[in-house]
């Protein structure tokens, strides 16, 4: 005799259903999922003390060091507001520096080669 499992017997051909078995649950959670307050934002502009300006003057002054952490604080995303705005100062100083230091050395190149200074001649 055979035996009756009530179970789905599928006839020839066909395709058995795909149901869950019979132990699966979807998970349930015993409490609600916490939600968040948006987090805290970091605003970076509490002021600078006089330690903080001597230590970045006397970084500005070494000449390699100085460009490349001027340029560090200025373009940083994370850099306190004053510090950040000290640094493109200092930039800005410097390139009108640079800027200067051409015109000012291209003028008196110009006008010892207009004197003859470096004419092979008499110095007279």
């Amino acid at each position: 005799m055979e035996e009756n499992n009530n179970q789905y017997q599928p006839q020839p051909g066909q395709v058995p259903p795909n149901p869950a078995p019979p132990y699966y649950q979807p998970p349930t959670q015993p409490y609600p999922a916490p939600t968040y307050a948006n987090p805290i934002t970091y605003e970076n502009n509490e002021p600078l003390s006089v330690g903080n300006y001597i230590v970045m003057m006397i970084v500005s002054a070494i000449p390699l060091v100085g460009l490349i952490m001027n340029i560090v604080w200025a373009f940083s995303g994370n850099t306190n507001k004053n510090r950040q705005n000290y640094a493109r100062a200092m930039l800005i100083l410097t390139l009108i520096g640079i800027v200067l230091s051409i015109v000012l050395y291209g003028t008196i190149f110009a006008s010892l080669i207009s004197s003859g200074a470096f004419s092979s001649g008499s110095m007279y």
